[in-house]
């Protein structure tokens, strides 16, 4: 996974599972890969983590008028 692939990952799961236990957020991760990993589900050339975090409509933390969006930007490499 290279660093903007974690990055992504990381505010994605903070956007759409922070609230959630270990096994929420876990699961969150495991639709994501899933998605990755099996990409029947969309027509888009690139499977990797970033594009399937960021498609449109697919993780509402990520929408443009999401209230949380702006702290996904507060995410660091130090977090839990």
């Amino acid at each position: 996974m290279n660093h903007d692939d974690m990055k992504v990952f990381a505010q994605t799961l903070y956007g759409e599972a922070r609230g959630e236990s270990d096994l929420g957020i876990a699961a969150c991760a495991h639709v994501i890969l899933n998605r990755v990993n099996h990409p029947g589900w969309w027509s888009e050339p690139d499977h990797d983590i970033r594009s399937v975090c960021l498609k449109a409509w697919q993780f509402s933390c990520w929408l443009p008028n999401d209230p949380n969006r702006a702290k996904l930007h507060l995410v660091g490499p130090t977090d839990k």
